[in-house]
């Protein structure tokens, strides 16, 4: 099961996610551009039967499945998220479903399972992994991005916890983004992550093989305008510091070894 107060934070904070996380500034569009980039390195090989997509969201990597499936199927916790995805998701070889993947049960099975930052909502992740082999036939292929634990990423809230004593100035900007409600959404929040290894180690147990890992969207968490960050860097600086952190994801983002530096990784892995 996920935690039980899961589903009601993106039932108000998935009124805008796709914007916020994705579009809302160069911050987000960097964000999205690296894992845009990692997601379509993976699908230009491929051509799937029927992929599964768990945790679809607002659509935001749909219409990319769309493109590379003869159907897809999109299976989300979230109302609010269906909703957004079926109205900006124009693709007919689409289905949304409404459910928890937990619990979620097909009588076809798929040849891609692929996800986005959806896995750290997931307490069980090994049963989660095991589902996946069980709804996969074989040879079929995991496709899933997750947020990074080891990483310098990780810790930060500690950083924030303690600038926000001594200078609360600095997040005066993120504090105009959030509305009450979303302020008072904040602890239903829950995830935990997973380092890399322990996530291939994990898929490996359930039957899965010739793993790729992939580390994306390296740079560290100083944006102003970020989500969640260490507001250190002002809006007008953003532009030039991306186009550097833009050639560091060009010239590291295939080594494995580097997801110590990237605020999230993507894992391709193959049923046995």
């Amino acid at each position: 099961m996920r935690h039980k107060n899961i589903k009601k934070f993106y039932e108000v904070d998935g009124v805008d996610y796709g914007f916020q996380r994705w579009h809302r500034n160069p911050v987000a569009q960097f964000d999205y551009s690296c894992t845009r980039q990692a997601i379509q390195q993976f699908l230009m090989k491929e051509h799937f039967r029927h992929v599964l997509q768990v945790g679809c969201g607002p659509g935001t990597w749909t219409s990319f499945l769309a493109q590379r499936a003869d159907r897809v199927t999109a299976v989300d916790l979230s109302q609010t998220m269906l909703a957004h995805a079926r109205k900006t998701v124009k693709d007919k070889n689409v289905r949304f479903i409404n459910a928890d993947i937990m619990e979620f049960k097909n009588e076809e099975k798929f040849d891609c399972i692929f996800s986005v930052r959806m896995i750290e909502y997931i307490q069980d992740k090994k049963r989660f992994f095991q589902k996946c082999h069980d709804m996969l036939l074989p040879g079929g292929k995991t496709c899933i991005v997750t947020k990074t634990k080891h990483s310098y990423w990780y810790g930060k809230s500690r950083i924030r916890k303690a600038l926000k004593k001594c200078v609360p100035f600095l997040f005066a900007y993120e504090n105009r983004m959030l509305n009450q409600e979303k302020k008072d959404n904040r602890p239903n929040f829950w995830q935990k992550r997973l380092p890399a290894r322990t996530f291939v180690a994990m898929q490996r147990a359930s039957g899965f093989h010739r793993f790729t890992v992939k580390p994306l969207i390296i740079r560290p968490p100083i944006f102003m305008r970020g989500k969640s960050e260490i507001p250190l860097v002002p809006p007008l600086f953003e532009k030039p510091l991306l186009a550097c952190f833009r050639i560091l994801n060009r010239a590291l983002g295939n080594h494995p070894f580097f997801t110590f530096l990237a605020e999230s990784y993507m894992v391709v892995g193959e049923k046995r």
